[in-house]
């Protein structure tokens, strides 16, 4: 319990934890009124759940190259957390680094997919961005 009865952020991670992944707003107010020494009168609570996901499972993360290779620890659990296997990965920052060599900016593409995950470099061309995206530099006058 936290300070002057309420249950605090712990608490209530404790509470969700109980209740599991599929309490209703009242089950959390029925907890909070039963483990907190006090409560008031005007509690609310909202639970946000997708309850009719849609689309198509894909996810797609595109990393600039420089980058990456800063941060080669977060590169390498990134791209396992996508789905890649260890030594997958460590060919996809193998590569990262050779094509790095270049003067031409690259970004490494990561693809997952339900059914499979899959890798590429590819020339990181301003003029191939969105104009949103672009550099103030790369934006013609």
């Amino acid at each position: 319990m936290g300070e002057q009865g309420l249950l605090g952020r712990e608490g209530l991670a404790q509470a969700l934890t109980e209740l599991g992944g599929q309490a209703a707003a009242t089950e959390i107010l029925d907890y909070v009124l039963e483990h907190a020494a006090s409560a008031s009168d005007d509690m609310t609570a909202c639970v946000i759940r997708p309850v009719h996901a849609c689309g198509d499972g894909r996810i797609q993360e595109e990393l600039e190259i420089g980058w990456a290779l800063e941060h080669p620890e977060d590169l390498a659990k990134l791209l396992t957390d996508c789905g890649l296997d260890p030594d997958e990965a460590e060919r996809a920052i193998a590569a990262s680094r050779a094509r790095s060599a270049g003067a031409t900016p690259a970004v490494l593409h990561v693809e997952k997919t339900p059914w499979v995950t899959r890798w590429e470099i590819a020339v990181d061309d301003p003029q191939d961005r969105p104009a949103s995206a672009r550099s103030a530099e790369a934006v013609p006058a």
